[in-house]
């Protein structure tokens, strides 16, 4: 199951509960918006205290639009996502680009962690 619990401010109280036995995370910012992109730690934060180290995904949005539009740069969001121990990659919902492998790549983190999770329990 796939939940979209919105970064609004207005759900931040139901977030613990749909965070609580997920396999995976994927946190999206608007690159025409760099407070998107600043709330994340604070938000992965909140995920891995409730959900524990799982495998997250930040994702860029709107890489559709016109580069003059641009207000993140992709180096400083590498940047943060480095620092999150997460996966960065660039979408556009609008036209689809990106948007696939995305889905692609958290279903392989998810399935390589819970590998690793059964195999370190395997050897206890």
């Amino acid at each position: 199951m796939i939940w979209d619990i919105g970064g609004q401010a207005q759900f931040s109280t139901m977030r613990n509960i749909y965070f609580k036995g997920s396999q995976g995370a994927i946190g999206v910012y608007d690159i025409t918006m760099p407070e998107s992109l600043l709330r994340l730690p604070g938000w992965t934060t909140t995920m891995q205290n409730a959900a524990g180290n799982i495998p997250l995904i930040v994702i860029g949005n709107k890489i559709d639009i016109a580069e003059e539009e641009r207000r993140v740069n992709r180096e400083e969001a590498e940047d943060l996502t480095s620092r999150l121990n997460a996966t960065h990659i660039e979408t556009s919902a609008k036209d689809g680009t990106n948007v696939e492998e995305m889905f692609m790549e958290i279903a392989r983190q998810c399935y390589e962690n819970a590998k690793r999770i059964e195999a370190d329990q395997n050897f206890e």
